[in-house]
């Protein structure tokens, strides 16, 4: 489309952890070498947050080496000037460059009296492009600049149905299923689900009763969800022999409860790899940088572990409060799905990445995947529930925690394969070694259940081997043994 058309205006979606970013450097380089883009114009990235920002704008980033060969700079707005004076400065500089900066600081009225500067952008990427247009006064700031540029591409993994409507439609769009499915991003996820239910919410101060358990902060809830917390933690260990904290994010309902949640865990951990990151906590970025260095840890936050929060390592994160919109949901979930890189990871030994939802989330806004790639839902305030609220009155309830299930995601294929075994494989083999070796090669091999069959052993014997296998970690059920043309037959699963 680029090569063949004039003018491209639409939005690409594309999962978190996928290359979106990179993405927009092959654009602007494909537009620049194509003679699209040239002389005194312009190509203006704008990107929601400083942190992503940086990110593009660094001098090592690989946004900024892919226009390494070109005469061409990569400049961020900054500097002591206001963010329109510095950004009309760059714009009237006489040669090509691609300029960083944030819809939401920059004054553009200032451009809006200078049509001359403002048809000098003649490409505009627009980073996260439901940020951008998910509110009146965002839209206006720069909606001038949209309808003067010739190419405007807006990338996310969620748009807004006020995004396409304001940039143009889903040009293309890659489902996380898929992503997932085809190795760009991990395999699986494994849900453990519950639902929380809150009982005569008051507040400690006047004893009045919550109207919204969930805008308040409740010490009981806190607990329960440390004590499941901890529970998670100790199984997956056993399963995988770690003798460390899984790398961990918990996403508070509100700044209150995080700081309860966090005294909680310092009292039952003795404040090993804790950190906490929200709007109150000073040095809440350096906390963060903390916590990606370390090989293990627990993040409590409310706000810091949504867009522009990339930490490969992150295996486990903990929705500890209700959400209302399949936006903020999928934006959280896609946080934990990055492959990582070290071998201590669980993530790498598993193939899964852990989602610890103690609020039924899973169950109420999972299914909403493909409305939300598409670009079919509206923001209807999806930021205020991505972020979590400020601080909040404290409250006593009664908190209790149904168990919704344990489940993997996407379902896994199903993959089958027969061994069969024979008196001649057995041998003098007592302790069924080449039967072992091989179900452990057939599952390596990604089987997910194994039919072992036998024409020339009695049911006694088959059935001893069963047994056998049971207590070596694989799961039969030997009541499930059948006969089929003079064969005999049953299912082995590897035990997880």
């Amino acid at each position: 489309m680029l090569k063949e058309e004039c003018k491209v205006k639409g939005i690409i979606s594309l999962p978190t952890g996928v290359g979106k970013t990179l993405l927009a450097a092959c654009i602007t380089r494909n537009l620049l070498k194509s003679g699209k883009i040239k002389g005194n114009q312009h190509v203006l990235v704008l990107a929601p947050r400083i942190v992503i920002q940086d990110q593009i704008a660094c001098e090592e980033s690989d946004f900024n080496k892919i226009f390494r060969d070109l005469p061409v700079f990569v400049k961020k707005v900054e500097g002591s000037e206001t963010k329109g004076q510095h950004l009309i400065k760059l714009l009237k500089e006489n040669e090509t460059q691609i300029i960083v900066a944030s819809p939401q600081l920059i004054n553009l009225f200032e451009l809006d009296k200078s049509t001359a500067v403002n048809t000098l952008i003649k490409a505009v990427i627009l980073d996260e492009v439901h940020h951008t247009y998910n509110g009146p006064n965002i839209s206006r700031t720069i909606r001038s600049i949209v309808e003067n540029s010739d190419f405007v591409i807006g990338l996310s993994a969620t748009p807004t149905k006020e995004a396409v409507e304001n940039i143009g439609k889903v040009l293309y769009y890659y489902s996380i299923k898929d992503a997932m499915k085809e190795g760009m991003l991990l395999g699986n996820i494994k849900f453990y689900k519950y639902d929380t239910i809150i009982e005569k919410a008051k507040y400690v101060d006047t004893g009045k009763e919550c109207e919204d358990p969930w805008e308040v902060a409740i010490k009981e809830r806190a607990e329960k969800y440390a004590d499941k917390i901890l529970e998670v933690f100790s199984k997956e260990r056993d399963e995988t022999g770690q003798d460390r904290f899984l790398k961990t994010a918990i996403a508070c309902p509100n700044v209150t409860e995080a700081e309860i949640f966090y005294e909680i865990l310092v009292e039952r951990l003795g404040g090993k790899s804790l950190y906490r990151a929200h709007y109150k906590v000073e040095e809440a970025q350096n906390e963060v940088k903390r916590f990606k260095s370390d090989k293990e840890g627990i993040l409590v936050c409310v706000n810091m572990i949504d867009i522009g929060f990339d930490d490969r390592e992150l295996e486990m994160l903990v929705i500890a409060r209700k959400l209302n919109s399949p936006i903020a949901y999928a934006q959280l979930r896609e946080r934990v799905l990055r492959k990582p890189i070290n071998d201590w990871n669980i993530k790498k030994i598993k193939n899964y990445a852990i989602i610890l939802d103690l609020a039924g989330n899973v169950d109420r806004l999972q299914g909403r995947d493909e409305q939300v790639a598409q670009g079919r839902l509206e923001a209807k305030g999806f930021l205020s529930d991505l972020r979590g609220l400020q601080k909040a009155k404290k409250a006593t309830a009664n908190v209790k925690l149904k168990e919704e299930g344990l489940e993997f995601w996407p379902s896994p294929e199903i993959r089958t394969e027969e061994v069969m075994i024979s008196k001649e494989m057995i041998g003098h083999d007592q302790e069924f070694r080449n039967i072992i070796d091989l179900l452990h090669m057939r599952f390596d091999e990604g089987f997910t259940e194994i039919y072992l069959s036998s024409k020339d052993l009695n049911y006694v014997t088959f059935k001893k081997i069963c047994d056998f296998l049971s207590k070596k970690g694989f799961l039969i059920n030997c009541e499930k043994i059948y006969y089929q043309n003079g064969t005999m037959y049953v299912g082995v699963r590897k035990r997880s």
